[in-house]
């Protein structure tokens, strides 16, 4: 073979083994920038829910816990805490009234079928002034739910602000049943006043600051 095609033959082949190999180099960086990427990405995502966390914590050192995590639909209070019970037998009427529609609200907002989604909504406006339902459900008419689904409330918790004898919080969790899984939904955290009109309370406004849609 003429040494010339040798030549070019050995050259193209160096070439092709340069041009590979810079190009698995290339790939391996760019992978490696993707993990890199990655790991970026689940570090923000941790802060962020370390940050939810503080926010959660920083609200209840700031209320007196007044009804305990209740899965059923019961209003007794847990009694394994003396200054717990003392504070719940401490309320007085007004109070203990608020507490109540506020646990049939949560109640009402979380447990839903297909059939109830929007039905529950009729009742839940005999609750709270129209602007504080439309704050947590807008002022458009919603439409029927196409897939089956079942919404249950697990838990809820109800604390009332120190500063403010109106002002409660409320801690909900639920989860959300459709085509045989179950999805936990984890906690949302309500801020509602509760006022008295015409001798009955009443919701006035409801904020959902830390929870995440």
């Amino acid at each position: 073979m003429d040494k010339i095609v040798q030549m070019k033959i050995i050259f193209s082949i160096a070439l092709l083994t340069t041009f590979l190999s810079v190009f698995l180099i290339y790939r391996s960086l760019n992978q490696t920038t993707e993990i890199r990427n990655n790991e970026v990405e689940l570090e923000r995502l941790h802060d962020y829910v370390q940050e939810k966390e503080i926010e959660i914590t920083e609200l209840r050192e700031k209320v007196v816990l007044i009804a305990t995590e209740n899965t059923e639909t019961s209003t007794e209070p847990i009694e394994n805490n003396k200054e717990q019970k003392e504070i719940t037998e401490g309320a007085n009427e007004t109070n203990t009234q608020a507490i109540a529609l506020i646990k049939t609200f949560i109640e009402k907002e979380y447990n839903y079928n297909t059939d109830t989604y929007i039905s529950r909504l009729e009742d839940i406006k005999t609750y709270m002034s129209q602007e504080a339902y439309e704050s947590l459900h807008g002022q458009y008419k919603l439409d029927e739910l196409e897939v089956d689904i079942k919404s249950t409330l697990k838990s809820i918790q109800i604390f009332e602000s120190m500063d403010n004898k109106k002002s409660f919080i409320a801690l909900a969790e639920s989860s959300y049943e459709t085509d045989g899984n179950t999805i936990d939904l984890g906690q949302d955290v309500f801020i509602l006043n509760v006022e008295s009109q015409d001798g009955n309370p009443l919701i006035t406004s409801a904020t959902i600051p830390t929870s995440i849609e």
